[in-house]
């Protein structure tokens, strides 16, 4: 950017500054049943030297089904005392009603949810679950298992799902069998089991609201994807060819 100065740049930062700082006090209204906490680490200039920081963030969703940023926070490492202070600082703005809980297996933060939210539920994150077990697995097969361990989220029920997890996690003894999370080495199965608690839930109010699209509305969004590529795909006086090109699976 040229022709600006530092002095006008330091009141710009300083304008958004008031404005990040304002967002993250703000006042939390309503209720949240279903919270998630994850964290990333960016690299921060810090005392004239770059570092890599935590980064913490919780992100709600309302009874409506409207998602909300509810807060976030930079530190020095994601560890159990960090957490703590965070979901401290979320309840003491506001935060209440939380049922679900969801995030990875980092002991310091299921310990966190613990004391703070208490009577909440926690769930293992479908995404960290699924990432921890296709490191166990070699790159020409992450396809294949990713799609038939994504057949334990489609089953109608909680029962159904723990049934169809066992049968996988026999399938893919070597997979399922060390867990190389945040939490000690151990059998990963019982961590999948905890990332199905919501099959328990009623599901028309997952299919129904913003959080998770119905199948039938996805597939449809799908089926009509297809359909344009075969017109693109087709001449004047052709009838549309199909594209032998896989389909993408549809994230559960």
């Amino acid at each position: 950017m040229k022709g600006i100065s530092k002095s006008e740049v330091s009141r710009i930062c300083r304008e958004l500054d008031e404005v990040v700082i304002a967002f993250k006090e703000r006042p939390l209204e309503g209720q949240f049943p279903y919270v998630w906490l994850d964290a990333t680490f960016p690299k921060v200039r810090e005392g004239g030297r770059v570092r890599s920081m935590a980064l913490v963030v919780a992100i709600g969703i309302r009874e409506t089904g409207d998602r909300e940023v509810l807060g976030f926070d930079l530190g020095m490492s994601e560890d159990g005392s960090f957490w703590l202070e965070f979901l401290r600082k979320l309840v003491a703005r506001g935060l209440r009603g939380v049922q679900l809980a969801i995030s990875d297996a980092h002991e310091g933060l299921r310990r966190a949810i613990e004391q703070v939210l208490a009577g909440a539920t926690w769930q293992r994150c479908r995404v960290h679950f699924m990432r921890n077990v296709l490191s166990q697995v070699p790159k020409s097969s992450q396809s294949m298992v990713s799609s038939i361990i994504r057949t334990i989220f489609a089953q109608p029920s909680q029962e159904a799902a723990v049934m169809q997890l066992r049968q996988v996690a026999q399938q893919f003894p070597n997979a399922m069998k060390k867990d190389r999370s945040s939490s000690p080495p151990t059998n990963r199965t019982a961590h999948g089991e905890k990332s199905l608690v919501t099959q328990c839930w009623q599901r028309p109010y997952w299919t129904d609201s913003c959080i998770i699209p119905s199948r039938s509305t996805s597939r449809g969004r799908a089926t009509a994807s297809r359909k344009r590529r075969k017109r693109a795909f087709s001449g004047p006086n052709q009838p549309a060819t199909t594209l032998n090109r896989p389909t993408r699976p549809v994230a559960i």
